[in-house]
């Protein structure tokens, strides 16, 4: 799973892996509320269930290229 930081927009990995399934049991809603994570740029933010991503999205600078 991977989290686009609140600050910097930098995508990065969580450690966490989970099977989408199992992330989105509603039992364990409480387990992803509030969590805290920090970019590899050092800002660290508190983050949502629905914060997190399953599929890493292409650079922007990919998606800029394209057009």
């Amino acid at each position: 799973m991977r989290l686009r930081c609140k600050t910097c927009g930098v995508e990065f990995p969580t450690n966490v892996s989970l099977d989408r399934e199992v992330f989105e049991d509603e039992r364990l809603e409480d387990i992803f509320t509030g969590r805290s994570h920090t970019c590899p740029s050092g800002h660290t933010n508190q983050y949502e269930r629905r914060d997190y991503l399953f599929e890493r999205s292409e650079p922007e600078s990919l998606n800029r290229a394209e057009r």
